[in-house]
């Protein structure tokens, strides 16, 4: 019970600050930068969050929630070792046909490299996970955080120049990777070892996982896309500025999941779905009551605190933000249940949801932004939430409670 809790806890510290940095990112980029730079800072990073769902391909929930344990820890380094290879490779050819200025460019290739060793700290992760020490996790994920965060926030402060800024990241992150990470893992190098049916396997049966999650990140990130292309990298950085708050429900949501994805999985392997469900249920209402506890605090105290944090007025825009918000519940709700499906195995399904619905709301996000700029953005955003929302609930209903009762008859 005390290991539980220790896990429980750090994950909770480390997930948080880990998380919040990218908002202390866009404050220091925009206080010392200005809003056209702090606008293509955000946009990168943005870029680089997608692309990281290129380097961690299927992710830290399929790995850990590997019932038959089929694949070895070496396996999975591998795999990541050429996916994050990859997300660079596509970076370079990404950002050479969209004709970014060396700046620009520079910022957008940092940061995807800065991603990319956090792509590959996620399998070491995994590994440590499963030897029930997810408190190590959430030691690395907060020290990284702080000193990370310190680093980057010294050198804009004295260079203005967030190109520096960026490789003062990657610095720190390659460091804590090598001399933290991986020894808490308790591999040697000396027993490491290559297969290539086992890597290409893990390719081929983690290709679902991946692509979902990446066309799930597309998504969430689309209206970041779009202003890319038809707006400014000020209105960037406003809209980046407005979604901010969302991150503090998401954030929530993935560290009351991730504690709890051994038990899910320990659930399904005894076919205990009844219980399952209320566990499901119980996240959904904790997710629920938080997201509301957080309207209420932007709406009497958030937004003169934003403009402070930021120094940009943001009071008109106040209804708006209420609207990421609750579009950031419906997309936390909806993570849940994609955990859960994940660990029944039914990627193909919520691939399919994600490729229709990709096509769906670039469309809508693109008629909205083009129309009315940010406030076509908030809008698109909360109806992109929504569908997401409506459809992994039906999909979640099917799996467990149609098909689970077909197979008790």
């Amino acid at each position: 019970m005390e290991i539980s809790k220790k896990n429980f806890i750090w994950n909770m510290i480390g997930t948080t600050i880990s998380s919040f940095n990218s908002l202390f990112f866009l404050i220091i980029a925009t206080r010392v930068n200005g809003l056209d730079k702090a606008g293509i800072f955000s946009f990168g990073f943005s870029f680089a969050c997608l692309f990281y769902i290129i380097g961690i391909y299927s992710g830290r929930v399929f790995q850990v929630t590997d019932i038959d344990k089929e694949n070895d820890s070496y396996s999975y380094i591998n795999n990541h070792l050429i996916s994050c290879f990859l997300m660079l490779v596509l970076t370079l050819i990404f950002c050479f046909v969209r004709g970014y200025s060396l700046y620009k460019f520079l910022i957008v290739f940092l940061l995807v490299l800065f991603k990319s060793l956090e792509a590959f700290s996620e399998t070491l992760y995994a590994i440590i996970q499963l030897q029930n020490n997810l408190f190590k996790v959430g030691i690395s994920l907060f020290l990284k955080a702080i000193i990370g965060l310190l680093c980057f926030a010294l050198v804009d402060f004295f260079t203005k120049n967030l190109i520096l800024s960026v490789l003062a990241l990657v610095i720190v992150n390659f460091l804590f990777m090598v001399f933290f990470d991986f020894r808490n893992t308790g591999l040697k190098l000396k027993d490491y070892n290559f297969v290539f049916k086992k890597v290409k396997k893990l390719f081929v049966i983690g290709f679902w996982p991946f692509l979902f999650t990446f066309l799930n990140l597309y998504i969430i990130n689309l209206s970041k896309y779009i202003i890319d292309f038809v707006c400014t990298s000020d209105i960037q950085t406003i809209f980046s500025i407005l979604v901010m708050p969302a991150t503090v429900i998401s954030l929530f949501a993935q560290f009351i999941i991730h504690p709890i994805l051994l038990e899910v999985k320990e659930l399904l392997k005894d076919k205990n779905i009844d219980k399952l469900i209320e566990l499901i249920k119980k996240l959904v209402l904790i997710i629920i009551c938080f997201g509301v506890i957080s309207i209420v605090l932007l709406y009497f105290i958030g937004i003169p605190i934003l403009n402070f944090i930021y120094d940009v007025s943001l009071e008109k825009y106040k209804v708006f933000m209420i609207l990421v918000l609750v579009g950031a519940i419906f997309y936390s709700i909806s993570s849940v249940l994609s955990s859960v499906l994940v660990a029944c195995r039914k990627v193909i399904s919520q691939t399919v949801i994600y490729i229709i619905l990709s096509f769906m709301c670039t469309i809508i996000s693109f008629l909205l932004i083009n129309h009315s700029y940010i406030n076509g953005a908030i809008y698109s955003y909360l109806i992109s939430m929504c569908l997401l929302f409506i459809a992994f609930y039906i999909l979640t209903y099917r799996v467990l409670i149609i098909e689970f009762k077909k197979e008790r008859k």
